[in-house]
């Protein structure tokens, strides 16, 4: 008999790494929270650059690198300087200057490493460096706890459910196992998890979110964008004919595919607040 040990490794994953990932988003020094970000931001640029390399894409990935770095250490306030606009700014200018820099007439693909350089960067660095920013206003830790629950119960929801349930394709183009019983699993899942962790902020850290109903309209904003975030990282895979990003030996397939949903449901947090504050 074969054994499958993705659900152990997934535990043993959950077990290790959330302990961690809740004394850093509760922690009183930012320093942990950046360390994390800055070691996952890397990660994914790297697995990222690795699946357009497949396709024969060669983006500029030293300074990609360097960029990801600039945007998570850009996070804390007292090491700020620049803001994101700033810094893609920066971002874009320097991959069109490297582009003539290395410009060959003979098999000139400088869009295509233009673009892909620039895109990995926005859609892995930028919303992690937004982490930081949302910590560091009044209750950020709570929030991104409460973020991060929402969108991994929406994830657990979505498969559980839709390995059970599900009959009917969400986007079967995009990803076959995808189903709608599992979208609306996934949908509920996120919304009780975001009930679930504001009852207890509210109850045993005497702190406050949102108020009710609107806590309730935004969870399922952010469970249904969580949900978007898996597919368009599913849509990158299916273009370069992978199953997994890469690997983690946690279960969870690459870097990416644990973080895929977090890269669009941060930023939607990051919007939700600015209305606050």
């Amino acid at each position: 008999m074969i054994l499958n040990h993705q659900p152990i490794r997934r535990i043993v994953t959950g077990v290790i790494f959330i302990p961690i990932l809740v004394f850093c988003l509760l922690s009183n020094q930012i320093w942990w929270l950046t360390g994390i970000v800055t070691m996952v931001a890397l990660w994914g640029i790297n697995e990222f650059y690795n699946l357009v390399a497949r396709k024969g894409i060669m983006p500029f990935r030293k300074f990609g690198t360097l960029m990801v770095l600039l945007f998570c250490l850009n996070g804390p306030i007292w090491l700020r300087f620049a803001t994101p606009v700033q810094l893609i700014v920066v971002l874009i200018l320097g991959s069109f200057l490297l582009a003539l820099i290395r410009l060959n007439p003979d098999n000139n693909h400088s869009i295509l490493r233009i673009s892909t350089t620039v895109i990995g960067v926005l859609y892995i660095a930028l919303p992690l460096g937004l982490m930081l920013y949302i910590w560091q206003i009044p209750r950020g830790g709570f929030y991104l706890l409460w973020l991060i629950a929402i969108t991994w119960m929406c994830d657990t929801g979505a498969y559980a459910i839709g390995s059970v349930f599900g009959k009917h394709k969400l986007c079967p183009t995009i990803s076959p196992n995808k189903t709608i019983e599992g979208c609306l699993g996934g949908l509920g899942f996120g919304i009780l998890a975001g009930w679930v962790v504001q009852w207890i902020i509210t109850r045993y850290f005497t702190s406050y979110l949102f108020p009710s109903v609107l806590m309730l309209l935004y969870a399922a904003g952010i469970a249904l964008t969580a949900q978007l975030g898996d597919l368009a990282e599913s849509v990158l895979k299916r273009e370069v004919g992978v199953k997994d990003s890469g690997n983690t030996y946690t279960g969870h397939g690459g870097m990416l595919d644990i973080i895929d949903s977090l890269l669009f449901t941060i930023p939607v947090l990051y919007l939700i607040l600015k209305i606050y504050y």
